[in-house]
């Protein structure tokens, strides 16, 4: 089919490059979608995969609500340490309550799968928005900062320190919060 649309004129060879690497992502991503099963979540897309594991979205079954589902990455389930630091970590923050924190509703262990599962934000991050827009106004930069600030005081007061402070962590809902 390839051939035939780029014979044709439809499309460029740089076009079906696109459609084919994005066609092996989706089905990747399905792969991964069906291959984990937890219970409780129905797996809905991948949200992102990073150095310590892929969050998807997915549906909290109990409460019929969508969440952020972070699990860790296979190749760490392995190290006893940092699967009890995965899990403390998630206990820890879902103590926590503040409005410029992501809450974390739910924290354990399927099989060899750990996880844990938070407040879904249906919206860009920081990140997204620099990409986008190549900058950010100067008086909603501060604002941006200022409620960083806030979350950063407010968990140090716990004794705790965020070691992954950067855009793509900072999330931002609707009402700029």
């Amino acid at each position: 089919i390839e051939e035939v649309a780029v014979d044709r004129g439809l499309l460029s060879l740089d076009q079906v490059r696109a459609l084919q690497l994005a066609q092996k992502r989706l089905r990747k991503e399905e792969a991964k979608r069906t291959l984990l099963q937890i219970p409780g979540y129905e797996i809905l897309s991948v949200l992102g995969d990073g150095g310590l594991g892929t969050v998807y979205r997915a549906r909290q079954v109990s409460m019929n609500r969508i969440v952020a589902l972070k699990v860790l990455h296979r190749q760490w389930v392995a190290d006893e340490e940092f699967r009890k630091r995965f899990l403390l970590e998630a206990r820890i923050v879902g103590k926590m309550s503040h409005p410029n924190l992501i809450n974390v509703f739910d924290v354990g262990k399927e099989g060899g799968t750990y996880y844990f599962s938070m407040e879904f934000i249906d919206d860009d991050t920081v990140a997204d928005v620099i990409k986008a827009d190549k900058k950010i106004p100067p008086p909603r930069a501060a604002e941006i900062l200022i409620q960083v600030l806030r979350a950063i005081r407010y968990i140090s007061e716990r004794g705790l320190v965020h070691r992954d402070i950067k855009p793509a962590n900072i999330l931002l809902t609707k009402t700029g919060q």
